[in-house]
């Protein structure tokens, strides 16, 4: 008989839980969850004698997971682009969730189980105003089928990346998001703009991104001129391709080739006021 039709309030994730409130089943690669409080004690005693449940987790890190989080592991593949989805939830997140999220962010690099609340996304090929569309409308029935509040922080889409920049990025854009979610736990979509604003705002900008964008803002003067001339046109495109003495598509093309070395999308409002903060400080 299916263990489900036994015990219906039965959950599927993909690493344990919490052993003070969950009784955890290794299945295969993913884990059968039972919430110990709707288990009588007879129930609680066979589960805990037949299945043998796990106290801690036997999975293994993958070599990502090894690369990011641990000091001298070697990079598993040389990446020429990447960005992370940061996904903080209450409990372990069901295997179906990752499955769906996984098609949504087609079918990312890596997917890295941080703790049995936090799962991070690596994706090489980056669309993220169209993910962040979509995302936005359905996060809230996301929440609603899988009965898991959810919170997520789409970092930065970093390009022409060079030996353990990627770790470097990881570790401070993580370590910014964790910051940030302490003083404001009621947003759940973080775009990375935001979080730029709040440390640059607050003097925080970490090393390896304040190197970073000193290299693709402070040092090069097309990029410079291209954000004076948008802040001081309030945004304006038409206003800032006068200005320039460009046409539109020029302007255009400008812009796109800011967002590949940058990841900033300027015609966005956080996006050009940390551009232009941050060559004002810089």
């Amino acid at each position: 008989m299916d263990i489900k039709t036994i015990f219906p309030e039965v959950r599927v994730s993909s690493g344990p839980a919490n052993e003070e409130e969950w009784v955890s089943i290794e299945d295969g690669d993913q884990f059968l969850l039972f919430p110990k409080e709707q288990l009588s004690s007879r129930e609680l005693a066979l589960l805990e004698f037949y299945l043998s449940p796990v106290k801690k987790s036997s999975k293994k890190r993958t070599a990502w997971e090894k690369y990011l989080l641990e000091d001298g592991a070697e990079l598993p593949e040389r990446l020429e682009e990447g960005q992370f989805i940061y996904l903080s939830h209450q409990l372990p997140i069901p295997s179906e969730m990752v499955e769906l999220l996984e098609s949504i962010f087609g079918q990312p690099k890596a997917i890295l189980s941080l703790s049995q609340t936090q799962t991070v996304f690596l994706l090489t090929r980056s669309d993220s105003f169209g993910q962040i569309a979509l995302i936005k409308d359905i996060l809230p029935t996301l929440e609603n089928d899988f009965g898991l509040a959810l919170r997520l922080f789409i970092g930065n889409h970093w390009s022409s990346l060079t030996a353990n920049q990627l770790r470097d990025y990881f570790l401070e854009e993580g370590a910014l998001y964790d910051a940030y979610r302490t003083q404001n736990s009621d947003e759940t979509l973080i775009l990375y703009s935001k979080i730029l604003l709040w440390a640059l705002n607050a003097d925080h900008i970490p090393k390896a991104i304040c190197h970073y964008y000193q290299m693709v803002l402070g040092n090069q003067k097309e990029t410079r001129e291209l954000v004076e001339a948008l802040w001081d046109s309030h945004g304006n495109l038409v206003q800032t391709a006068q200005s320039l003495y460009i046409h539109r598509n020029s302007l255009q093309y400008k812009l796109d080739k800011v967002y590949r070395q940058t990841g900033l999308q300027l015609k966005q409002l956080d996006d050009l006021a940390f551009a232009y903060l941050f060559l004002q400080k810089s």
